[in-house]
């Protein structure tokens, strides 16, 4: 994608703004690709600019750049979002450019070059016709940055928790429990379970993790990030999608799995972590060794997910099944791995 532009010599238009439309636009100005316009969904226009842009509705951004290819800079699984964006690869070159979450890696040709081995090792471990599909598809959409890929693919949310199958008495580990959503699907889910533990480290969802998980039994609330260090870890202060360990920035608690359930062990652990899902992975292999989880791993935070996570948890067991599964959703985001 990223040469295709370059060769077409032609000034693109980006549809939404933010922090995944920042990374674009640098990486467009480092391959002397030139932007021409910023516009943004009705409703989210109004009277202001981005990177001296001023943002404006798409019907004026498509009478003043005709020609231009348009690049969607955000991320959204909001049924009428993704109606548009088909409304706009419709009428437009339309490409939704894959930039990680986190990391500096960039899911290009020299990368998928460099990572052939490893992606075909991975591939060569899934378990299922769809699982070989969706990471076909999903490396094809990385690199062309085309959505019809995904859209190919793409699993209901329904049927992808049907994968993982816990009896009664379950442990349940939910790192990453956000607002307690998850929670509460899988009290759901799994209505005999013995216990939950649910890991946030953001104060504020913390808070309403707790509100929103006060009337159901047996859940455990943590406020702290999941590594594989015990203690404290530094996160970034500078706000953004979600907290994430960094090298510098303010303290906080930090966990591992094999603390919580190295000596007493879990049937299930959820990593959706902001990107420090490698690490978690690190700190949960006594508890993956010994007691073989099921698992869902989010795998789409940083370029190399899609072959680090799966090779760290078989590098200490080689006896799970591997799925792989896409929810809706632009760009490749919402994909998790699944090991039973």
């Amino acid at each position: 994608m990223w040469t295709t532009l370059r060769k077409k010599n032609i000034p693109v238009v980006l549809y939404g703004t933010g922090n995944g439309a920042d990374k674009i636009a640098e990486e467009l100005r480092s391959r002397g690709v030139a932007v021409a316009g910023v516009f943004a969904s009705s409703g989210f226009v109004r009277e202001r600019t981005f990177r001296g842009f001023r943002v404006m509705p798409y019907e004026e951004c498509k009478r003043l750049f005709p020609d231009s290819p348009v690049l969607m800079c955000f991320g959204s699984s909001r049924p009428e979002v993704l109606k548009n964006a088909e409304h706009l690869m419709a009428e437009n070159d339309f490409y939704v450019p894959d930039v990680p979450v986190y990391g500096s890696a960039l899911f290009d040709a020299p990368f998928y070059e460099a990572h052939t081995a490893e992606l075909q090792s991975v591939r060569a471990r899934l378990a299922d016709e769809l699982s070989v599909k969706t990471f076909d598809n999903v490396i094809s959409f990385k690199l062309s940055g085309k959505p019809r890929y995904l859209f190919e693919c793409e699993t209901s949310e329904y049927e992808a928790d049907g994968i993982i199958k816990l009896g009664k008495n379950a442990v349940i580990a939910d790192f990453g429990a956000y607002n307690g959503d998850t929670v509460q699907k899988y009290a759901a889910l799994y209505p005999r379970y013995a216990r939950i533990v649910a890991v946030e480290p953001d104060k504020r969802n913390f808070r309403k993790l707790g509100e929103n998980t006060a009337e159901l039994r047996n859940v455990t609330c943590v406020n702290a990030l999941v590594s594989d260090a015990v203690g404290e870890s530094l996160v970034d202060g500078a706000g953004g999608r979600g907290v994430h360990e960094a090298e510098k920035g303010a303290g906080i608690r930090s966990v591992s799995v094999d603390e919580l359930f190295g000596d007493t062990g879990a049937d299930f652990l959820k990593f959706d972590v902001e990107g420090n899902e490698l690490a978690a992975l690190r700190g949960a292999a006594r508890t993956i060794k010994k007691y073989r989880p099921a698992m869902l791993v989010s795998c789409y935070h940083r370029s190399e997910d899609l072959f680090s996570l799966p090779e760290e948890i078989m590098s200490v067991r080689e006896d799970y099944k591997i799925y792989l599964r896409k929810l809706p959703g632009l760009p490749a985001w919402d994909m998790q791995y699944y090991f039973t």
